[in-house]
């Protein structure tokens, strides 16, 4: 058995199959090429839903936040992000019937998170979606990054690393899933799941980009960062309340 840090994540074993996401490694498949983007989300999400049945739990991943390793653990690969209003609209009792959660990040550790792997264009696992767009001078730097382009963009348009973990979770509002739980201690998460799911659950460390030099944000940054993500901010705090 693994042993874990204090986040509850354990190092990965090595793994010689990728398993299929929303950008794999090496690259989409010809015949996923060659689908309209519809038709590939309809697909994706219909391949979810059979693999949420078994556990009987719905992962709802947001975008780096631990959520390789999470459905890894569940269901044997990542199965891409879809967000609760997704599901919602694709099968409105799903999350009604069947247990939900999420799990949400620090939003500044989560933009640094986001930040690297866009300019850093893939981890082991997973390629980040037409990365020629993050080469340009903006993205010198977390802090240019920030201030020059994150603050002027419409995040429910941008690329889902830099969307809200609320727009992830909520509908209308509301949140829409039964669990939210802390990346920062997964314990109560991974007690959840051991008497859900498996007594023996462990999560490993995965999806991470290479190691970097620490990032230490501006004040400007900071106050980007929390404006731009207020209501994560506020999710994280009820969650630790």
């Amino acid at each position: 058995m693994a042993h874990s840090d204090a986040a509850g994540l354990a190092p990965a074993t090595p793994d010689a199959h990728r398993a299929p996401n929303r950008h794999p490694i090496p690259g989409r498949s010809l015949v996923a090429r060659a689908l309209p983007a519809a038709a590939l989300q309809y697909l994706r999400f219909a391949r979810a839903r059979r693999a949420w049945r078994s556990p009987g739990v719905v992962f709802v991943h947001i975008p780096k936040n631990a959520g390789v390793s999470i459905s890894r653990a569940l269901y044997g690969r990542p199965l891409g992000h879809f967000s609760a209003r997704e599901i919602q609209c694709r099968d409105p009792l799903l999350l009604d019937r069947t247990y939900s959660f999420a799990v949400l990040r620090d939003p500044l550790e989560r933009a640094i998170s986001a930040y690297r792997f866009a300019t850093a264009g893939a981890t082991e696992e997973m390629a980040v979606a037409n990365p020629e767009r993050y080469r340009s001078p903006e993205f010198a730097d977390f802090d240019r990054f920030v201030c020059t382009w994150l603050v002027n963009q419409d995040l429910d348009d941008a690329d889902g690393i830099f969307q809200s973990q609320a727009s992830y979770v909520e509908v209308d509002g509301r949140v829409a899933v039964a669990g939210l739980f802390n990346l920062a201690d997964l314990t109560p998460l991974l007690k959840m799941l051991r008497q859900r799911v498996d007594p023996g659950l462990m999560l490993e460390h995965r999806n991470v980009t290479a190691k970097q030099a620490h990032i230490a944000a501006s004040e400007e940054s900071r106050a980007a960062i929390a404006h731009l993500y207020r209501r994560d901010y506020e999710l994280i705090r009820e969650v630790s309340a």
